[in-house]
């Protein structure tokens, strides 16, 4: 019987050389799994559609495009409405969905206010609540002659490009380094992650 010890030269990502660096990155690349967020992202558009009683189909992104459609059952003079009216809709019908009211805690007891009230992420506590709503947000401050269906289409088209950028972001460079970095990641000099030869 005989015994062989190995000894490994161990780096963090930020400690490799350019050429090792993109090695590492490219084969975490290939290896990692699909976007990790598209449940919450889902989530997130049904609770939107559920709220303005649409449907939103078809849809797909990833990092590079995106694409959906949507029907609205509503009337045309609904889908028509623009302006100081269309935000006194919007306000009486969904205003209780969008703007939450603050809770405050005194000792144990949780109390809602009756003055102030809170916009973020309103409809999963996901972040991308706070996207798809941004449009409805903006014209609340400053109501103009966008008409109820431009409006939704906004909201689908900022939610989308969102979640395309994201997906790209999380497929980046930059990414890998931050995830590599939290997770304290090794390597060996040629860039090959040490704990894939354990």
């Amino acid at each position: 019987m005989r015994t062989e010890t190995v000894t490994y030269q161990i780096f963090s990502l930020g400690e490799l050389s350019p050429e090792a660096r993109a090695r590492a990155y490219r084969k975490w690349l290939n290896d990692e799994p699909e976007y990790g967020w598209n449940a919450e992202n889902k989530q997130t558009l049904n609770a939107f559609c559920d709220l303005l009683g649409i449907r939103c189909n078809k849809w797909e992104y990833d990092g590079y495009s995106y694409s959906f459609s949507w029907y609205s059952p509503y009337e045309d003079t609904i889908e028509n409405l623009h302006g100081a009216r269309l935000a006194a809709y919007l306000h009486n019908n969904f205003g209780s969905h969008l703007f939450v009211p603050k809770i405050y805690y005194k000792g144990r007891r949780r109390r809602r206010s009756r003055l102030f009230c809170t916009t973020e992420c309103p409809l999963t506590g996901y972040y991308m609540d706070n996207m798809i709503l941004d449009p409805i947000y903006c014209f609340f401050t400053h109501p103009d002659d966008t008409t109820f269906y431009d409006l939704i289409e906004c909201c689908l088209d900022t939610f989308f490009r969102a979640c395309r950028d994201d997906a790209r972001y999380c497929r980046s460079e930059e990414y890998f380094a931050e995830l590599a970095e939290s997770n304290a990641w090794e390597y060996l000099a040629s860039g090959t992650a040490y704990h894939l030869i354990n």
